[in-house]
């Protein structure tokens, strides 16, 4: 399966809703009250900045953002302190805590607690299309890539370009503020750590 684009981005909590901050303190042992990242059946993406994690576990198109702080989630076993405080988020925070209990007590995220997200599509879309374009890849190479041969032709060519051109423009946009917020040379580099387990 070809890997998601949106598991190399990373944001701060502050700008979604639905990303889980939590605090992490060092367990000694593995307990039924501790959460041990290493040891999840799913794949998981970490970003370290300075004192933050930013970790991405996925189970196949289903995402769970979290921000720690604290110790780090590599350092084994710990306890989890979740931050629920801002109630204008508290929604989205409750079914973010509601994913993480799924995927350490059934090893997976499950369908029913995600909604369908008609932006998730075009976002996945415009990441590809920026891919293929950093290979060298023309708009119409683009576009049978992403839409299919069939759906290029003589009459569709220009529709598509202009199609393509507009998520080109949005990942630029997307990867933009991203380098921005987490490559513009801040103290100490981002160290990327990616674990996967299928």
């Amino acid at each position: 399966m070809e890997a998601d684009p949106l598991l190399g981005l990373f944001w701060p909590a502050t700008d979604d809703p639905a990303i889980l901050p939590v605090r992490a303190t060092v367990a000694e042992c593995r307990r039924p009250d501790t959460f041990d990242l290493l040891n999840l059946p799913v794949a998981a993406t970490i970003l370290r900045e300075g004192s933050r994690e930013y970790v991405i576990i996925a189970d196949g198109p289903r995402h769970l953002r979290l921000e720690s702080t604290g110790d780090s989630l590599t350092s084994g076993p710990v306890r989890l302190h979740y931050d629920l405080g801002d109630f204008h988020r508290l929604r989205e925070r409750l079914v973010a805590l509601s994913r993480l209990e799924a995927v350490v007590r059934l090893g997976r995220l499950p369908t029913g607690l995600y909604d369908r997200d008609p932006l998730a599509f075009r976002w996945m879309n415009a990441l590809k299309a920026w891919t293929l374009k950093e290979d060298q890849a023309s708009q119409i190479e683009i576009a049978i890539a992403l839409f299919g041969a069939a759906s290029v032709d003589a009459e569709t060519m220009d529709r598509m370009r202009k199609r393509v051109a507009r998520l080109l423009d949005l990942a630029t946009r997307r990867v933009g503020l991203a380098h921005r917020r987490f490559l513009d040379d801040p103290p100490g580099s981002p160290i990327g750590v990616r674990w996967n387990r299928t």
